[in-house]
């Protein structure tokens, strides 16, 4: 026996023999891939299709678990949550098979722990390729405070640990081993009836440490602004969003996981010469249900990403689309297509890619 907690919304129950209320929730996901790509594509990273050699169908099968545990007390809300996901794809798990995308405690306007960044806006769910991902977001290591002013307007201020970035450019060339401050990231945001939209910046040190060569130091930044509009009078849960983020010296704060070449912070010309590197990137996306077992989610992404060096630099454009037919609460399956075009300006010239995916997913 338990007790239903309504206090927080549907899924929540009392544990027993406390004021706790807990809620258990989760995914299991089964996917079948298949793509191809350019054979003059030669970039580092490219997260669409295979090429010969390579197996033409691949798989996937995850699994995401989630605890939502939330106490009321005297001075606010006191919350703990912990999201884990594992992951296990054809030629083996990969790096991070067991990923703990989540682990956080809330009180009283404070967040300490592992989060979704507080630069971050769209979060998914659009389509389940690789543009605008599907739970893939940028979470990291974090101490923020959030100030709540009411009517659906908030501002947030933050610390965060870059290092420990999951979610955008896992491989993205920046110091690890002589960090001198956090990520300061802040945003304001509203969120109502219509929609939501937010406006963040984050300043970022750009530190390159290799003894006795150099070891200097400059302040990135980066800036993104989104708006998300429901759109009731096309279909029930219809709804568009559009953001733009530019970066200076902190790459990954502008463009999406799955980088089409390794990106640097900065480039070191001559030992008292850093030049940061620059990107900046377009989303949008459209989410609209025919009917109530009907849906579909289109995105788009264009990206630019240059150094010093030159022959990283990049422009993208990407596409990609699914249907999902929604047979029980909960519950869909359907394909989704994904395709990428990238130019090169140094060796590697352009190239395209594609893939195609089957998914079944079940939420509870």
């Amino acid at each position: 026996y338990v007790k239903v907690c309504d206090a927080y919304g549907a899924g929540f129950f009392y544990i027993p023999g406390s004021d706790t209320c807990l809620k258990i929730g989760g995914y299991v996901r089964a996917e079948l891939r298949t793509g191809d790509h350019d054979g003059v594509l030669g970039a580092p990273g490219m997260g669409l299709g295979w090429d010969r050699g390579e197996n033409t169908l691949n798989t996937r099968a995850r699994f995401h678990l989630s605890f939502d545990a939330r106490t009321n007390t005297e001075m606010g809300l006191l919350r703990s949550y912990i999201e884990l996901r594992v992951t296990n794809d054809s030629l083996g798990n990969g790096a991070n098979p067991v990923d703990m995308r989540a682990a956080f405690i809330q009180f009283a306007g404070l967040t300490a722990g592992r989060a979704i960044s507080n630069f971050d806006f769209v979060q998914g769910n659009y389509n389940f390729g690789n543009i605008v991902f599907d739970n893939a977001y940028s979470v990291v290591n974090q101490f923020a405070y959030t100030f709540a002013f009411g009517n659906g307007i908030t501002a947030t201020i933050a610390a965060e640990d870059h290092t420990t970035t999951d979610g955008q450019i896992p491989g993205i060339l920046r110091p690890t081993n002589n960090v001198k401050m956090p990520d300061m990231i802040g945003n304001v945001a509203i969120a109502q009836a219509w929609g939501r939209a937010q406006l963040s910046v984050a300043l970022h040190q750009v530190n390159l440490y290799a003894p006795p060569l150099f070891d200097q130091t400059a302040m990135g930044w980066a800036v993104g602004g989104g708006v998300e509009v429901n759109l009731p009078m096309l279909g029930a849960g219809d709804r568009a969003f559009f953001q733009a983020q530019y970066a200076k010296g902190a790459p990954r704060y502008a463009l999406f996981q799955d980088a089409f070449a390794v990106p640097l912070e900065a480039v070191v010309l001559l030992p008292n010469d850093l030049k940061l590197s620059t990107a900046w990137s377009l989303t949008g996306g459209l989410k609209h249900n025919f009917s109530k077992t009907i849906e579909a989610n289109l995105a788009a992404n264009y990206s630019s990403y240059a150094d010093a060096l030159v022959t990283n630099d990049y422009k993208a454009y990407q596409l990609a689309a699914d249907l999902r037919w929604k047979p029980a609460a909960g519950f869909y399956v359907g394909p989704g297509i994904e395709y990428r075009h990238i130019d090169f300006r140094g060796p590697g010239g352009t190239g395209s890619q594609w893939m195609g995916t089957l998914r079944l997913h079940r939420d509870f």
